[in-house]
Formats: structure tokens, sequence, C-alpha cells
């Protein structure tokens, strides 16, 4: 969909705290691709234009980074969407609505094979399902296999989904500037069992420990990316220091959705405010 620039300073996103507005132009168009964490799943305003399933919201950090950085004439055109994969993304540029845009934000690579998805359900959620052999046996297993598979595969998809992004349509008499996200690691495991989410199973924390794993598997993804924007030359968003004092079991506000019961399907994505946080991030990758 493409939001004229006037139209998003009169929107009031309740749940979502204003931001200040630049008076330097950063882009004259603005494409967001990717998946869920750039849709911005979770129980916020929906921008309805491509129907529920993308979950396209007015917290996600591309809405709140264009409600900053827009100026008067540029446009901004929000293309992610929910459940995407890599191959799925890369489409994404072919979309009527991709434009010729001179600044892109894109993630991908957490639905490829179910990956975080799967994370989650195994390593987080199965643990208030199982008992603790059968839990620890169910998690090693999906770190020992899907984490390999997934290092194996996703390097060309991800080079493809960049590729993309980098040439289709390309602005006329200006260059295209391409910002990458990683994800969030959960857990921090050394924080106090007491300040762990009560919606949440307990999870052993500490070095070496099960907290300790699935962070580790979403370094080990981060990792794939950063290296993918190096050598695709494009900028990379570090999430994950954004989230630094806000994960599982700081002490501080929680930037992940934790309660099923008001996030649904999009439980351990980012809060409104973490996904004020990732525009941060972008700011600092982009040196804005």
């Amino acid at each position: 969909m493409i939001i004229p620039s006037f139209l998003i300073f009169s929107i009031l996103v309740l749940g979502v705290k204003s931001v200040a507005v630049s008076t330097s132009a950063k882009y004259t168009s603005f494409s967001a691709l990717g998946d869920s964490w750039a849709s911005g799943a979770g129980p916020y305003k929906i921008d309805g234009s491509a129907g529920p399933d993308c979950a396209r919201t007015m917290a996600s950090y591309p809405f709140q980074l264009n409600q900053k950085f827009a100026s008067k004439g540029s446009t901004f055109q929000f293309l992610a969407c929910g459940g995407t994969n890599t191959t799925q993304i890369e489409e994404q540029t072919q979309s009527p609505d991709f434009g010729r845009p001179d600044f892109i934000t894109i993630d991908g690579g957490g639905n490829d094979m179910g990956y975080v998805s799967q994370l989650v359900e195994d390593c987080i959620l199965a643990a208030g399902l199982l008992n603790t052999t059968a839990y620890t046996a169910l998690c090693n297993e999906f770190i020992s296999q899907t984490s390999p598979s997934i290092e194996s595969t996703i390097h060309t998809r991800l080079d493809n989904m960049i590729a993309a992004a980098k040439s289709v349509n390309p602005p006329v008499g200006k260059a295209r500037h391409i910002v990458i996200t990683g994800y969030a690691t959960p857990y921090n495991i050394n924080g106090n069992p007491k300040n762990c989410p009560t919606t949440f199973p307990d999870i052993p924390l500490g070095s070496g420990k099960m907290a300790d794993k699935i962070n580790q598997s979403v370094v080990g993804l981060n990792n794939i990316i950063k290296t993918a924007a190096t050598n695709n030359a494009i900028a990379y968003a570090d999430i994950d220091a954004a989230f630094q004092g806000h994960r599982l079991c700081d002490s501080g506000e929680l930037y992940f959705q934790t309660d099923e019961s008001v996030a649904g399907t999009a439980l351990m994505h980012p809060t409104a405010d973490g996904y004020m946080a990732m525009v941060s991030a972008v700011e600092k990758a982009m040196n804005w």
C-alpha cells in the first residue's frame, strides 16, 4: 500500500508513542519489505489494505520510522507481510506498489524452514507442556538438526532477496539505500528468575543452559544475515543491541509480547516500544 506522507501525520495511533518528525529529507520514496517483524505483528491498529493475514500495523518499525522521517512529497510503500520467507519477500519487489524507492528496509530468514516460530514452540512453549526430560530432548533436537540446516540453505536465499531489493526499479537520478535487520535474542541469561514473565514457562537461565541455547540460535541466524549484508554492501541494523535490558528476565520494560491471550500468533514479537527500539537501530545503521 502506498501512503502519502500528509496522511501519515494525520493518523493518531492508539498505544504507539508519538515520535519527533525530522525536518531534513532522508528519502523521497520508502519501501518496507519483510516478514512479521517488519509488518508489526501484534494487537495494534491494522492496515487492512492487504487483508488481515499480513498483519501490517501502525506500531511496526517501518510505519514509525516513516512517521518520524517522512518529508513533504515523499511516499511510503508498506509491503512487509507476516509469515513470509526470503523467497516470498524477494517477490514483494515485484508488487505494483513497490515503486522506485531510494530507501528500503528489509528483513527475512526467520520463517525459512519455520525457524523462529518452531524455536518458540519447541524451546519455549514446550517447557510448559512437557516434563523436563521430554522438553530438553525436544529443544536440543531442534537446535542440533535445524540450526545447521538453515545455515546451509539460507545464504543464497538472502543474497537473492537482497539482490532483488537492490536492482528492481532503481530510482532515477539518485542512489538507493538499503538496511536489513536481524532479530532479537529473547533472554537475559543472567537475569533474575523473579523478573521472568509469569505468562511463560520457566526456562533454565545461565551460561550453557537452555535460555542460552535459545539465544545462540538467534545469534547464529543474525550472523548469517549480517554476513549477507556485508557481502552485498548494504547496512545492517543490530536489533539485538537495541533490546539490551528489555529481554525476558530483565528488570527493565519488556520488549517482547508474552501474553498469548493478547498477542495471539504475534507471541514473542516486539511490543510497540520494541518496534520503536528497532527504529532507533535503523537510524543508527543509517547514521541518521
